[in-house]
Order: C-alpha cells, then structure tokens, then sequence
C-alpha cells in the first residue's frame, strides 16, 4: 500500500512568548499559530519575545 506523503504532514507553527518576570516557567503569549516569518516579525515588535516552536 502506497502512503500520500503531505496528507499527515502539519505546517510547523510557532508562538512568541514573552517570559514573566520572576517565574521563569510562566509566560504571556503574545501570537500562536505563526508562521516562522510572523514570529519574526511579531518580535521585531516584542524584542524581548521569544519564538518556540508549538
């Protein structure tokens, strides 16, 4: 039996997240659901943003 690549396959998404202060397991997420060049450019407005792959 012959697999259709591309049918299971999942764009990659990305989150910006932004660290709280003092606890450095929580974050604030500022975009979700992002493509790698809107995560870039989200952080472009969020310095201190960091991109995670979701």
């Amino acid at each position: 039996m012959m697999e259709k690549y591309g049918v299971e396959e999942k764009q990659q998404t990305y989150e910006l997240v932004l660290p709280k202060p003092g606890t450095p397991d929580d974050y604030q997420i500022i975009g979700s659901h992002l493509s790698l060049p809107e995560a870039t450019e989200l952080q472009n407005q969020h310095p201190e943003g960091i991109i995670r792959p979701e």
